[in-house]
């Protein structure tokens, strides 16, 4: 059964860090964009597009990563986001001693389901960066400026 938790938890740090890591793959690309099509004529859509889009993956990962180091009276002072919550529970159940209790099992599900919720607000984000990128295609913008 602690295996399985385990297991479990590790897919969930993935899938966790694989949508961070996208998300901000695609962060970095539309921040050059914007900067590069600053004032350019004609693309004041795009450059409002993009930081439209920048906001949204902004307030979406500040849900769901913890960017603050903890110690001392920062656990006071700062929420755990979603993925500290992942690795404090892997953490409780990484031990030699291997009784899962009900408490730890019903944490994993309330995590999980905050994780569902989450990732299922990456899918308008997805949408957006699509109809960006149509956008970017219709107007026939050149990739290269100089």
């Amino acid at each position: 059964e602690q295996n399985g938790m385990l297991d479990k938890l590790t897919a969930d740090i993935s899938d966790v860090h694989g949508s961070i890591n996208s998300m901000r793959k695609a962060k970095g690309q539309l921040t050059q964009q914007a900067e590069n099509y600053k004032g350019v004529k004609d693309a004041d859509t795009l450059v409002n597009e993009a930081n439209r889009i920048i906001k949204s993956i902004d307030e979406w990962e500040s849900r769901v990563l913890q960017t603050r180091a903890k110690g001392g009276q920062d656990m006071i002072n700062y929420t755990s986001k979603l993925n500290s919550e992942f690795f404090s529970l892997y953490g409780y159940l990484d031990t030699p001693d291997p009784r899962v209790t009900a408490g730890a099992k019903e944490r994993l599900v309330d995590i999980e389901r905050e994780w569902a919720t989450e990732k299922a607000k990456l899918g308008p984000i997805k949408e957006s960066i699509a109809k960006y990128n149509a956008l970017m295609k219709a107007r026939a913008i050149d990739a290269v400026l100089y």
